[in-house]
């Protein structure tokens, strides 16, 4: 899968694809998993990893398109951020599925 930067729309890189996705819908899924942001801007030293390709709006919407529920959703943020590095700023994610809500920080 190509990932482009959110706002600007540039080339990032690519991620692995998996066999199934879900049905996105602006900030919620076919499973009413829903993922919205904030941004706080964060420290400087720990902003943008050299070489990462996943920014908050792909980490949000790759995001909906993998998982299921809440937890599901922490733990492919998560893999995602770390597998192929962080590109943005400090952001907050407020995360919910039907039973759960989570809040999230990078």
């Amino acid at each position: 899968v190509q990932i482009y930067d959110w706002i600007w729309k540039n080339y990032l890189g690519e991620i692995d694809q998996v066999p199934h996705t879900y049905a996105v819908k602006q900030n919620m899924n076919e499973y009413m998993l829903t993922i919205t942001e904030s941004t706080f801007g964060g420290v400087e030293i720990l902003a943008k990893q050299d070489g990462g390709i996943m920014d908050y709006g792909n980490l949000i919407y790759v995001t909906l398109q993998r998982a299921k529920t809440a937890r599901e959703a922490i733990q492919t943020i998560d893999y995602l951020a770390n597998t192929y590095g962080y590109a943005s700023d400090g952001e907050s994610f407020s995360i919910s599925d039907g039973n759960e809500v989570w809040y999230m920080e990078l």
